[in-house]
């Protein structure tokens, strides 16, 4: 007799979930139509990202260095100048060969600051350049 009697809250509970207009049970259901309405959390959701197609300064494409360069000139800012020259052209020559397209985010370190040899009349610097390439996001 005692599990006759504990089936009886069960089967009334089920008797009572009866569907609503939103597909709950009854006693989910706040009676509200502002509560059952699920098309609110959409709007909730960010809206995807748009890209812009164009340009960028491709990070997959670093490189890790032109390669140790040294350049000369009469004086140190000549040989600077001429040093970030050369790296420059190396560095466009490369992501031209890679991409189609030339170097960005292009940065010399200077390995041997400007010397002159005892009795020469030239100063040296050298040096190296990391860069990436530039490349379209179309």
């Amino acid at each position: 007799m005692f599990r006759r009697l504990a089936l009886v809250p069960v089967l009334a509970l089920l008797f009572a979930m009866t569907a609503t207009a939103a597909g709950l049970p009854a006693f989910l259901s706040t009676g509200s139509p502002a509560c059952n309405d699920l098309s609110a959390v959409s709007s909730m959701n960010p809206s995807p990202v748009q890209r812009v197609c164009g340009p960028v300064c491709e990070g997959s494409y670093r490189m890790p260095y032109t390669g140790s360069t040294l350049a000369a000139d009469y004086t140190c800012s000549g040989a600077t100048t001429g040093l970030n020259n050369v790296l420059l052209a190396s560095a466009n020559s490369d992501c031209q060969n890679l991409t189609g397209r030339n170097s960005c985010a292009f940065s010399v370190t200077i390995t041997s600051a400007c010397y002159q040899y005892t009795g020469g009349t030239l100063w040296y610097v050298g040096g190296y350049a990391t860069y990436s390439c530039k490349d379209t996001s179309c």
